[in-house]
């Protein structure tokens, strides 16, 4: 057996627990750490939210739920306690400039509270999502790398400032002791919310078939690489005191979109939009939403993110763990495979209700 096997089967037995369970990659987390035999403890806000994670997993799976704010040292604190390993993928999405303080308070809270929910009870070791989102400028070679710290957060949204704070959260646990690993996906592709604001619902858009395309670029992971990477960082002792860029590979919008019009048999996108044509789109799509009540999908950070070529460096974690992402042919494969199936089971639930 090799050494990251031995690791890998030592989860069995342990004590871990997971935070964000509801959300794409904490459920795609749980479902691959089922076989390795762990109790699973799921500390939620809401467990009311957990019946769509059992459909998803096919059956109602042995777990230890508990029901706290994660914001709650007290509750919290007993929430972890005994635990070998914490999980953190709890954090909350929104590009929004009216959200900017929300977002920041949220996510900055909830990491400092599991960080001394895990000091003062000694949690073995703590595994903490962060973004791309959180990391600086590029390298002499124009890559972003592990070693890249922003030089300041002006011009960042507030949810890359969020990400930032959370993670010097976790850098003051690891001064005090903690054993801790961060780990900074890329943009995260997977089934989701095809109707919400993550990238299944961006899989969704582009899947219709938009003639429209920008200039941007960036870098994209499987949802089932983060899990996988994120368990074996987690028995890894080398990886302690480190942080990991997933990311499978970089590609402009304009490839990305191709590919995945592709998958459902749709044309690719043969118009370019630059940024006067986005700004038009921004404030069309907020003017459409305020008549209907609702928030604009097309904010001034998806704007900005769109336009913008960032080139993200995700070797470093193939060195350490020995790990090997999918290829974005598969991604986009498996996100579409669940997209259609998704597309035809509510035609069917249409029919059955007329």
């Amino acid at each position: 057996m090799e050494e990251r096997e031995r690791h890998i089967e030592a989860l069995k037995g342990m004590q871990v627990a997971v935070t964000g369970a509801t959300g794409m990659l904490g459920s795609e987390l749980i479902r691959q750490l089922l076989p390795y035999g762990p109790h699973i403890r799921l500390v939620v806000r809401n467990a009311g939210r957990l019946a769509a994670l059992y459909g998803y997993l096919g059956a109602t799976p042995p777990f230890r739920i508990v029901e706290t704010s994660l914001t709650n040292p007290v509750e919290l604190a007993e929430a972890l306690k005994g635990v070998d390993i914490v999980f953190n993928c709890a954090a909350r999405v929104s590009f929004r400039f009216d959200e900017v303080e929300e977002i920041i308070r949220v996510n900055t809270g909830i990491a400092h509270h599991v960080v001394n929910a895990c000091l003062e009870v000694g949690t073995g070791k703590l595994v903490h999502v962060s973004s791309i989102a959180a990391l600086g400028e590029p390298d002499e070679t124009g890559l972003i790398t592990e070693k890249s710290f922003p030089e300041h957060l002006v011009g960042k949204t507030g949810y890359a400032m969020s990400k930032y704070y959370s993670e010097n959260e976790v850098w003051r646990g690891m001064k005090r002791g903690l054993k801790a690993v961060i780990v900074n996906p890329a943009v995260i592709l997977g089934p989701g919310d095809w109707n919400g604001y993550g990238s299944a619902a961006l899989f969704a858009a582009f899947a219709r078939g938009i003639p429209f395309y920008t200039s941007g670029v960036t870098g994209y992971v499987d949802v089932r690489d983060v899990a996988r990477a994120m368990i074996l960082l987690s028995v890894a002792p080398e990886a302690d005191g480190n942080r990991y860029i997933l990311s499978a590979g970089n590609f402009s919008y304009r490839e990305l979109m191709s590919r995945v019009a592709a998958s459902v048999g749709k044309p690719a996108p043969r118009i370019e939009a630059g940024e006067q044509t986005m700004n038009m789109l921004g404030f069309v799509s907020w003017a459409w939403a305020k008549l209907r009540g609702k928030r604009s999908n097309i904010t001034p950070g998806i704007i900005r993110s769109a336009l913008e070529k960032n080139y993200y460096n995700g070797e470093a974690v193939r060195e350490a763990i020995e790990f090997n992402y999918l290829p974005m042919e598969e991604t986009i494969r498996y996100m579409a495979a669940h997209y259609l199936e998704h597309k035809e089971r509510k035609k069917q639930w249409a029919t059955i209700r007329v």
